[in-house]
């Protein structure tokens, strides 16, 4: 029995699975989430003690959900924990598919702030002037 007949099945299909991806990510165009302003000219501070660029992660869900809050309460708003969570996803899924093709990793790893930085300097207009 050769060494391809004894590899498993799974290995197959993970293979597959990576390629379809790939043809999928060159197809749809990455756009920022829903909030991230591309076109804005506006300069915004970040008024949160505990930044990304502190830490070199995205805040946890709790903290974003406070927050956040904090900023809906002059509006009357609030949030919920469901909300922060798909919120937090969704910039943590952006932000690696942001960076994805500047890597050529093999393993899923998290993204660090240093690998967002080199994203941002390739490509600031995906991010946004904000």
């Amino acid at each position: 029995m050769s060494k391809l007949q004894r590899l498993p099945i799974e290995f197959a299909s993970v293979e597959e699975e990576e390629e379809v991806e790939q043809i999928v990510q060159r197809r749809i165009p990455l756009t920022a989430p829903l909030g991230v302003s591309i076109t804005s000219k506006r300069k915004s501070v970040c008024r949160w003690g505990g930044t990304c660029q502190n830490s070199g992660k995205l805040p946890d869900t709790m903290t974003l959900k406070t927050v956040l809050e904090k900023k809906l309460e002059k509006e009357g708003m609030k949030l919920l924990m469901d909300s922060a969570s798909v919120l937090n996803n969704g910039l943590d899924a952006f932000i690696t598919r942001l960076i994805k093709p500047c890597l050529s990793l093999v393993q899923r790893q998290r993204v660090s702030m240093l690998n967002l930085r080199a994203a941002m300097e390739l490509n600031p207009r995906v991010l946004g002037e904000d």
